[in-house]
């Protein structure tokens, strides 16, 4: 859920690489920032990538499924989650909102069960949110929820397993 500066999406393509396995990404973006300020991050340089595949990951057309490579197959939603209707099964969720305090419709009950019923049994959620809230209203979604170290600048992230 969000496509953002496409950090996620990278990191998978990278990942899909690397392990040689088959990967579809979904990317739900309701405000898709430029691209031009999106390649200024630098992160295909930062993580030692070729520069292409972040510039391919911008330049992809949205509300089509594009083959970034061979093992990657990128589909970018220029729509909202709350209106994007989830007709697949979805091994992992980023869910890379803002926080509650920015974006409270993304984060009510019923949007995020939309979310948690679209996982495969076994998927997994990811969330730099960690509001106790959230966490709560996972856990009776059915996700066994877990506070991970987050990245620089954030204390906590929360994972959760679809059992």
């Amino acid at each position: 859920m969000g496509f953002g500066t496409g950090l996620n999406a990278l990191l998978a393509l990278e990942f899909a690489s690397e392990r040689k396995v088959r990967l579809e990404y979904t990317a739900v973006e309701a405000f898709p920032i430029d691209p031009q300020l999106a390649l200024q991050m630098k992160y295909a340089k930062m993580l030692s990538l070729p520069e292409r595949y972040f510039e391919y990951l911008h330049s992809a057309e949205w509300n089509k499924s594009v083959a970034i490579s061979s093992s990657f197959t990128l589909h970018k939603c220029h729509q909202s989650i709350i209106d994007y209707v989830m007709d697949d099964s979805f091994d992992l969720i980023f869910y890379d909102a803002f926080g509650p305090g920015s974006q409270p419709d993304l984060w009510e009950e019923k949007v995020l069960k939309k979310v948690v019923d679209a996982m495969c049994q076994h998927g997994v959620f990811v969330t730099f949110c960690a509001k106790g809230e959230v966490r709560r209203t996972l856990e009776r979604l059915g996700l066994k929820i877990e506070r991970l170290p987050a990245p620089p600048g954030k204390r906590e992230m929360l994972r959760g397993f679809k059992i």
